[in-house]
């Protein structure tokens, strides 16, 4: 009741989402940060509003592929999150653009608060591997492989 006091319920929701966002990265929490750009994703996506949801997926993916880094529990706990994002992430792409998809990784880099620990292009790379259906795990791994030296 107090996110969603009246009106409409996905757009409260929505807020909600976006709230606990902003105070799990504030806490660094970033489990909680991760669950909540993978819930808005799904909501977005639900209300076929695909360019917020390519954002929130990219987001989440961006993410989990550099905070892996700090704490290798993201590894195990946070694939089959991420196996399911990037499925939604193959949705979501079929209906937008490839321009779309450029762009909002191009933005969500941009708009990115914390430090990114794979380059870029080479996350690009991986976005494109996933939109053409390899498997995340093994994008992940090869990634892990030649950036973490005690993977």
């Amino acid at each position: 009741k107090e996110y969603c006091p009246s009106g409409d319920f996905k757009a409260n929701l929505i807020k909600f989402f976006n709230k606990h966002k902003n105070l799990s990265k504030e806490r660094k929490d970033y489990f909680a940060y991760l669950n909540a750009s993978y819930s808005l994703a799904n909501l977005y996506s639900s209300m076929d509003d695909y360019l917020n949801a390519l954002y929130n997926i990219i987001d989440n993916l961006i993410f989990e592929i550099n905070y892996i880094f700090f704490d290798m529990r993201f590894y195990a706990y946070y694939i089959p999150l991420n196996v399911s994002a990037s499925s939604l992430l193959c949705f979501v792409f079929q209906t937008l653009s490839f321009n779309d998809f450029e762009d909002t990784f191009n933005k969500v880099c941009r708009d990115f608060e914390f430090e990114l620990k794979i380059p870029k292009d080479v996350m690009w790379e991986i976005f494109k591997n996933i939109v053409n259906d390899l498997d995340y795990r093994d994008i992940l791994e090869d990634a892990l492989e030649e950036y973490v030296v005690d993977f």
